[in-house]
């Protein structure tokens, strides 16, 4: 069941009447009248109804008239000195009215008059009073008065004290019959903390009172104005009256002598209390209580003794954060040092929080003053203290990561917000608890609270506080009774103080960093395991390229060779299948070089200025023979919109083409292969044009189950039709990789034994102008040249290749020497002169890097050759290091003749 606190307050929150506009009230209190004016000339636009009764003057010759028409010309040039410069006019001073005609002259009029001023955004606001007859306070003793109340009042040295001794000056200086130190709580109702009162009076010491009794509109109020004084509860309220140019009501919210609602009226005469002043404490801009002054009998209180409880209003505000920042300071440092502990331990053991929170259970239960404390460590859960069972607080567990996933959570009755919590109310009413979750372990920590039955007094039933009328509206009602009235509070514990949750924060902060330090510890760790087994990774794939391509050489190259022989029909069926095996095996090892590149994040695009039609002609030209032999039409169609001249990475662009001719020509027997481009957008604000390419076959088909699997890598369709075919499985998953580096999207539109269209989506650049000349690569047959008159020296440590280099070379036309290792290389150099160094680059005695790097840092040598850096390698990189120990190029094994050929050419 909630406190009543709780739901009257919630009842007021619903009630229109909480929000009464009372600062345009449009009335004041008798005591005093009221002028508003109007810039430059001072106009009168409003004014009281008593006004007539202290100017003798009728309203209606006072209204639209200047304020010079009743006031001394000496006053108004003060109000209009004050008011130009600024100065704070909120403080009393004196004005004088001119003496008036005779006629309108009046027995009860004053001729002088005490005034305070404001402005808001409607009027400059003039309040006066009559000057009091008896002698004000004077200078000396109005600071006398205030200098000893403040030197009492800090004389305190704990909350308590000071509340005390706060009321005990007001009440020294006002001579009220009753002074209360009154406290809001944080659903703004209060309670009485400190009070001084006449002998014979009922004390309110302790008693609460529900938020109805100060609704939300009058703390509001009580921010911008720091007194409120009602000298008399049984006042005829004064009406104002305005000029017809005066649209809107009044704002009164800084008025002293705005009048009262009648709610509260009613509610002062129910306590019988005649006169009433408040003075607000402020604690940052927030309303923290009041001091609440009650008499039982009319009573004004004057200007300078008014001036002096706002004075201490001010400065007891200040004493009273000052006070509650000691009082927190020193919670404050004892919760340091439980924490400075467990920081200490867990700086000390970053990878053992298990065990830091086990040795330190007392201590927890000691940092926010609980009596029970759960320390869940994933699965496993240690109980300290007064707890529900372990089953209990798993389930409490699983409420709290599904139902409320806050870092921290905290509640003074439990069983509110999670009615399973019934049976273990009695040691867990409270809960504080706070939950890191880092790299999928969990840590939380869970204290408890029991259940702590008390007995509120209320000064009068609060639920008289809300009525609710036939119609169902909610209206404030001032009570008729202020007799106690006990009500036993029942499933709620003690509540969690500010600064222990701010605790639990500290320590749920601390046990982050730690964790996370822990989980960066196995981060590093894990990284530096994932980099060795990547570089083990690495290495083996560099050998086992160089292993394989380096006899892979010798046999396509020898190919190469026998293919420009004089052979039988036999024979060169033979010689096209070495070549189509060894091509076969290269492109495996290829895809596996490509698909490790790419997982590792190596492969780079490099983007050139390309002729898109060129290209694809290129393509068609190269897939011809394949697709004649099996008699299928190779048609492409490329949309007339899409620009000629385009900016990207072509190589990879023709590498994801190729992969997916090749597989429709290889799938299908009968039909046809169609490639078609086509433009989806293009963007004028970064020039760029997306391209969509399809690859449409009218093959064997893929089932809808093995198209989502189909880019997988080492993933083949298993059925008998497809066994036939030979390949890696990893074409596809290449080209997704490639395409998706590309800033695009791949997939594939299939239906079993009908056929298949593969598509990708590709981003590329607008050329900013069109080339004079493109530089192709000859997709057809090497030339050979009749005297080439560059020389060439070979440097190769395998027998069989250099064997094989020297043959090509002689082929087209080179004349070419040949050496086994870097070494041998230097000193033909020095003894020779050559054009052009195909340079192995691993080789014993001297590798080829090294003799290269010795041989740019020779001096004084007349010719320096061109050097060309041969590997079998082909790995991320290869290109880079060739270059940076000295070398011109790169040719990578196995050599095909016209890539050599064209790289003599260009270098020749």
């Amino acid at each position: 069941m909630k406190p009543l606190k709780r739901v009257t307050s919630e009842l007021v929150g619903l009630a229109a009447d909480d929000r009464e506009p009372i600062h345009i009230i449009g009335q004041i209190q008798p005591h005093g009248l009221l002028l508003a004016l109007q810039e430059p000339d001072l106009t009168i636009t409003q004014l009281s109804e008593n006004t007539q009764g202290y100017f003798g003057l009728a309203l209606e010759s006072l209204l639209g008239q200047p304020l010079s028409y009743i006031f001394t010309d000496e006053t108004v040039e003060s109000i209009t000195a004050l008011l130009q410069n600024g100065a704070d006019t909120s403080h009393p001073f004196a004005i004088n009215l001119k003496a008036p005609p005779v006629s309108e002259a009046s027995s009860s009029q004053a001729a002088a008059f005490l005034a305070t001023m404001h402005r808001n955004d409607q009027a400059i606001v003039l309040e006066l009073e009559p000057m009091p007859s008896t002698n004000p306070i004077q200078s000396g003793e109005f600071y006398s008065q205030l200098t000893q109340a403040l030197v009492n009042i800090k004389q305190a040295s704990t909350l308590t004290e000071l509340f005390q001794n706060v009321a005990k000056e007001v009440r020294k200086v006002i001579q009220f019959d009753r002074v209360m130190i009154y406290r809001f709580d944080a659903d703004h109702s209060g309670i009485v903390v400190a009070e001084e009162l006449n002998s014979g009076l009922e004390s309110y010491l302790g008693l609460r009172y529900p938020a109805a009794d100060i609704p939300s509109v009058a703390r509001n109020l009580f921010t911008r104005k720091w007194l409120r004084v009602i000298p008399d509860v049984h006042y005829q309220p004064v009406n104002l009256v305005a000029t017809e140019s005066v649209e809107a009501p009044l704002d009164l919210s800084q008025s002293g002598l705005r009048g009262v609602s009648p709610c509260h009226l009613e509610y002062l005469r129910n306590m019988g209390v005649s006169a009433s002043m408040s003075i607000p404490l402020i604690d940052q801009n927030q309303l923290w209580g009041l001091v609440a002054c009650h008499h039982y009998s009319p009573k004004l209180v004057g200007y300078e003794t008014r001036r002096v409880c706002e004075l201490l209003g001010q400065l007891v505000s200040v004493e009273l954060v000052l006070q509650q920042e000691r009082e927190l300071q020193n919670y404050r440092e004892r919760i340091r040092r439980i924490e400075e502990g467990f920081r200490q331990d867990l700086l000390k053991y970053p990878n053992r929080i298990d065990t830091v929170l086990k040795r330190n259970q007392e201590t927890l239960l000691n940092l926010v003053q609980a009596q029970g404390v759960a320390i869940a460590l994933g699965n496993q859960a240690i109980l300290v203290g007064q707890t529900p069972s372990n089953i209990q607080i798993q389930d409490l567990l699983n409420w709290l990561l599904v139902d409320k996933k806050q870092e921290v959570f905290y509640t003074d009755s439990l069983v509110e917000e999670y009615p399973e919590a019934e049976p273990f109310k009695e040691v867990a009413s409270g809960v504080l608890a706070i939950s890191i979750l880092v790299r999928h372990t969990s840590y939380h920590i869970i204290w408890f609270r029991p259940e702590q039955r008390y007995t509120v007094k209320w000064a009068g039933n609060p639920s008289d506080a809300v009525s609710v009328t036939a119609e169902g509206v909610v209206r404030l009602s001032p009570r008729g009774s202020f007799e106690v009235w006990k009500e036993l509070v029942r499933d709620h514990s003690l509540p969690w103080e500010p600064l222990e949750i701010e605790a639990a924060q500290e320590l749920r902060h601390s046990l982050l960093i730690a964790a996370l330090e822990s989980s960066q510890t196995a981060l590093r760790e894990a990284a530096a395991q994932a980099e060795k087994a990547n570089q083990a990774k690495s290495e083996f794939l560099t050998n086992m390229s160089h292993e394989i391509r380096t006899p892979m050489n010798a046999i396509l190259g020898f190919t190469q060779l026998l293919e420009v022989t004089s052979l039988d029909e036999q024979q060169q069926e033979y010689i096209q299948s070495i070549s189509h095996g060894g091509e076969s095996l290269l492109a495996i090892i290829n895809d596996i070089l490509d698909l490790s590149k790419l997982e590792a994040g190596e492969l780079k695009l490099h983007s050139t200025k390309f002729a898109l039609r060129t290209v694809i002609k290129d393509l068609t030209n190269l897939f011809q023979p394949q697709a004649d032999a099996k008699g299928l039409p190779l048609i492409t169609s490329i949309a007339p919109e899409i620009p000629q001249w385009l900016v990207g990475p072509v190589d990879r662009l023709q590498q994801v083409l190729t992969n997916l001719i090749r597989n429709a020509i290889k799938f299908t027997t009968t039909g046809k292969v169609v490639l078609r481009i086509e433009q989806r957008e293009q963007s004028e604000e970064d020039s760029t044009v997306t391209l969509h390419f399809s690859v449409q076959d009218t093959g064997i088909g893929l089932a809808s189950e093995d198209q989502s699997r189909i880019f997988e890598p080492f993933t083949q369709v298993e059925t008998s039709a497809t066994r036939q075919y030979e390949g890696t499985g990893l074409g596809l998953t290449i080209c997704r990789k490639i395409v998706r580096l590309m800033g695009g999207d791949i997939g594939v539109e299939s239906t079993l034994g009908q056929g298949s269209t593969f598509w990708f989506t590709a981003p590329l650049e607008l050329a900013p102008s069109q080339p004079q000349k493109l530089a192709t690569q000859a997709v057809g047959n090497v030339s050979t040249y009749a005297i080439p008159t560059a020389r060439i020296l070979v440097v190769e440590d395998t027998p069989l290749n250099q064997m094989l280099t020297i043959k090509m070379l002689q082929k087209l036309g080179y004349q070419a020497d040949a050496v086994n290792n870097g070494q041998e290389a230097l000193d033909q150099l020095a003894a020779t002169s050559y054009d052009i160094v195909l340079m192995d680059c691993q080789m014993p005695v001297l590798d080829g890097y090294e003799a290269t790097r010795r041989l740019r840092q020779r001096q004084g040598q007349e010719h320096y050759p061109v050097i060309i850096g041969v590997t079998a390698y082909a790995m991320v990189g290869d290109q880079e290091k060739c270059l940076a120990a000295g070398m011109d190029d790169y040719l990578s094994k196995p050599i095909k003749m016209k890539d050599l050929s064209n790289l003599l050419e260009r270098w020749s």
